[in-house]
């Protein structure tokens, strides 16, 4: 975890590529590839056989990501498939997972967690360690993309089991765009209905559910009325705070309403916080 001055730096430094100006000027290139996606899942449909619409919302968003970071795509929608470099994030990434679990057994160095580490295998192991100096550009693909198809993916099948919502959202964008061709960021930010989804689906299926850590200060602190050590990891489960009976009503059900209605002003929104806050909190959220 990078201290507040490297992070501070590093933020600033990424800043005005986040800014709500740049997002507007890379509109058309996001176009590019929703174009293409839209193309591809019709000549799927076509065919009339059963395909992986996850994998599919993943290429679409890796080839994003990889042009707005690289300047060029990984290809993954025109080949249907992940580029090799995409594949090895995800190794990596589960290496460290496996990796971060680990510590939480044992000392560093003890025999059992030397005994935990080698029940990673050897090559995800390597390619960890040969692909750590490119972690700043794999944190930008992966936060970048995978998140985003994760929620894309989660909003889609709840809009599927939910066809009253799902006609309620298509009446409000088919009657703000007379065809395909007037849809744009700036007109979609203005549904509110879209707007309410958008939150109910990043509440009931937040793209990071577990915990983004804080490392308490070295002096501790109380947290909820209990004295924390200095120098704990300490977070919050984005999943069991949008899924608890305490922060939200009826909290297992896809209910965009509840970010417009009054019925629903019980309900603690602040809980959801799938971007995380203060100065850590995501930089790509817009």
């Amino acid at each position: 975890m990078a201290d507040d001055d490297t992070h501070a730096r590093q933020r600033r430094a990424l800043s005005h590529a986040f800014s709500q100006q740049a997002l507007l000027e890379q509109e058309d290139i996001l176009l590019v590839y929703v174009n293409l996606f839209i193309k591809k899942l019709g000549e799927m449909c076509d065919q009339d056989e059963p395909f992986n619409l996850v994998n599919w919302y993943n290429f679409t968003t890796f080839d994003i990501i990889g042009d707005l970071a690289f300047g060029e795509s990984f290809g993954c929608l025109d080949k249907g498939q992940f580029h090799e470099w995409v594949a090895l994030i995800y190794e990596t990434v589960k290496a460290g997972a496996m990796e971060q679990a680990t510590r939480r057994f044992a000392e560093p160095g003890s025999t059992i967690q030397n005994f935990l580490v080698n029940f990673i295998p050897k090559e995800k192991r390597a390619r960890r360690r040969d692909h750590l100096k490119w972690s700043q550009d794999k944190v930008l693909s992966v936060a970048g993309s995978e998140t985003t198809a994760n929620e894309l993916s989660g909003l889609t099948a709840r809009l599927l089991k939910n066809p009253r919502v799902y006609k309620k959202l298509a009446t409000e964008i088919r009657s703000a765009f007379k065809s395909e061709d007037e849809v744009t960021n700036d007109g979609l930010s203005k549904l509110p209905y879209l707007a309410a989804c958008l939150s109910e689906g990043l509440r009931i299926h937040p793209p990071l559910p577990t915990a983004l850590m804080r490392q308490v200060p070295k002096d501790g602190d109380t947290i909820d009325g209990h004295w924390v050590p200095g120098g704990v990891h300490v977070g919050v489960c984005a999943w069991a705070a949008t899924h608890s009976p305490d922060n939200f009503k009826s909290p297992d059900e896809f209910i965009p309403e509840r970010w417009m209605d009054d019925e629903w002003e019980g309900d603690d929104k602040k809980a959801s916080q799938p971007f995380s806050t203060g100065p850590r909190g995501c930089i790509g959220r817009q």
